[in-house]
């Protein structure tokens, strides 16, 4: 196989709610589209299902997906990255330099399918990348602050905040507590005070 035609397709998704990974599907189909217009071989697809690239959730969780293509990378193995659109591939400042560097170092090209293209052999092309990963970088510190103000503004309001694991002693709404449950924390609560 000629190796200037070898692409990775890499998917991602911050959150998948009902754990069916539709969300990456799409992108990998619409990438695998892009590969076949621009004539590319899609060797490996590399995902992260559920998983954020921001400052702040990149630090709860891992993507292995990311850090296995760039290792792949780094050996040579392809020489095209293909993703839905930049930010699918971070919304990170140091990580984009990474990807500079990257560039610099394998001569692997990226290629989105919303995003373009942006030649990171060129100053202007590294700039207008950068420009792109402050807007994602910012649209991710935007969507946190409407998060916390809505987590807030529930917490004043009396209302649980819901989480995908149902807590311990209640009932999937968060409010009807599960008799059981709440029983055994009575029992440990009662415990701890008396020292045990």
């Amino acid at each position: 196989m000629d190796l200037s035609k070898a692409a990775v397709v890499y998917t991602r998704i911050s959150r998948d709610a009902s754990g069916d990974g539709e969300g990456v599907d799409r992108q990998e189909h619409l990438c695998r589209e892009l590969a076949n217009r621009l004539q590319l071989d899609v060797v490996a697809v590399y995902s992260d299902n559920d998983i954020g690239a921001s400052e702040r959730t990149s630090k709860k969780k891992v993507r292995t997906g990311f850090n296995e293509m760039i290792s792949a990378a780094h050996r040579k193995e392809f020489a095209h990255i293909l993703a839905y659109s930049n930010s699918r591939l971070t919304r990170r400042m140091c990580e984009l330099e990474d990807l500079i560097q990257l560039h610099e170092q394998t001569c692997v090209l990226i290629r989105t399918v919303v995003s373009g293209e942006d030649d990171l052999s060129t100053g202007d092309g590294r700039m207008v990348a950068r420009i792109k990963a402050s807007v994602d970088a910012a649209e991710s510190d935007r969507i946190s602050e409407r998060q916390q103000a809505a987590l807030l503004h529930n917490a004043q309001a009396g209302k649980p905040k819901l989480q995908h694991q149902r807590p311990f002693g209640w009932k999937k709404d968060g409010v009807t507590l599960e008799p059981e449950e709440a029983e055994r924390m009575r029992d440990a609560v009662k415990k701890i005070k008396q020292g045990v």
